[in-house]
């Protein structure tokens, strides 16, 4: 019957679909997490300030307000 055939399809389905999870799910345990990323602070590579380069004044200071002219 119709009902039975549909009910086959599913199952197939179902069962390709939990195959590929439990492969993905085998992988995913098997890899490490990867380490914690440390907070990045700026530091100025010009002249080693607590301030990103763009803002270093030996450099000519902030680059943002030439660009806004």
């Amino acid at each position: 019957s119709e009902l039975a055939k549909l009910t086959h399809a599913v199952n197939q389905q179902t069962s390709a679909v939990t195959t590929a999870m439990t492969a993905m799910l085998k992988q995913l345990q098997s890899n490490p997490p990867p380490d914690q990323v440390k907070a990045v602070e700026e530091i100025c590579v010009t002249c080693g300030g607590a301030h990103p380069y763009y803002q270093c004044l030996a450099a000519g200071g902030n680059y943002r307000l030439y660009l806004s002219k």
